[in-house]
C-alpha cells in the first residue's frame, strides 16, 4: 500500500500480508466506526501503517472513537504500525496472535487489550495513553516480553493463569505499574518498575507466583 490517508474502516477477510510502503507510513483512519482495520481471516501480517480512528484528541470526550486494529482470528501478525487516537489501540480477541515493534499512544481506554489466550506482545512502545492501561489481559498463556510502557494510566493490569511477564520497562504511570487479581500461575521477571505514582506492584487473591526483581 503506498503512502496516502485512507479515510475507511477496513476488514480483512482473507490471509493476505497488507504492508505500506516507504518511511512515511500510509495513514488508515477509520473515522469513528467500531475499529479501523478488522481482522477476521487467520494468518493475516499487518504492517508499516499509522491507524487511527477519529484522530482528533483534543476533544473530549472522544464520543465516536473506536478501535485502532481489532483481532477476531488466529496466527496473525501486528508488526511496525503506530496506532493513536483510538479507544483501544489494539484489542486481541483470539489466541495465537503476534504483537511487535508497534507505537501506541493516546488510547482512551486501553494501549493493548488482550481477550485471548497464548498471544505474544514484545517490543511494543506503549506510551503516553493518560487515561487507558497500557497493556491489560483478560486471559492466559500469554507473552509480555520487552515492551516499554511508560506515561500511562496503570502500566500492566491483567486478571489470568501462566503469563509471562519479564523484561518489560514500567515507569512513570499515573497509578500502578502492574496490578493483577484472582490469577495463578504467573512469571514476573526482571521488569524494570520506577517511578510509578502509586504502587509498584499490586497482587490480589494471586497464588504460585514467581516474582523476581532485576538486582541492579
Amino acid at each position: 500500500v503506498y503512502p496516502g490517508y485512507y479515510n475507511e474502516s477496513i476488514v480483512i477477510n482473507k490471509s493476505i500480508s497488507l504492508i505500506g510502503i516507504g518511511e512515511e507510513k500510509p495513514v488508515i483512519d477509520g473515522g469513528g466506526n467500531r475499529s479501523a482495520v478488522k481482522i477476521i481471516a487467520d494468518g493475516c501480517l499487518l504492517k508499516n501503517f499509522e491507524i487511527v480512528n477519529h484522530g482528533n484528541f483534543s476533544s473530549w470526550p472522544p464520543e465516536k472513537w473506536g478501535m485502532g486494529i481489532e483481532v477476531q482470528s488466529e496466527n496473525n501478525i501486528i508488526e511496525e504500525n503506530i496506532v493513536f487516537c483510538n479507544w483501544d489501540g489494539i484489542d486481541i480477541f483470539s489466541p495465537y496472535n503476534i504483537v511487535v515493534n508497534n507505537t501506541i499512544s493516546k488510547a482512551v481506554s486501553g494501549g493493548i487489550t488482550c481477550w485471548g489466550d497464548n498471544n505474544t506482545i514484545i517490543y511494543n512502545n506503549v506510551s503516553y495513553n493518560p487515561y487507558a492501561i497500557g497493556i491489560q489481559l483478560s486471559s492466559s498463556n500469554n507473552t509480555v516480553l520487552w515492551n516499554v510502557i511508560t506515561h500511562n494510566f496503570h502500566g500492566i493490569f491483567f486478571a489470568g493463569n501462566n503469563n509471562n511477564i519479564s523484561y518489560n520497562i514500567i515507569c512513570n504511570n499515573r497509578e500502578c505499574g502492574i496490578q493483577f487479581s484472582f490469577s495463578s500461575y504467573n512469571k514476573i521477571l526482571h521488569n524494570i518498575i520506577c517511578n510509578n505514582k502509586q504502587e509498584g506492584i499490586v497482587m490480589a487473591a494471586v497464588s504460585y507466583t514467581d516474582l523476581t526483581l532485576p538486582t541492579n
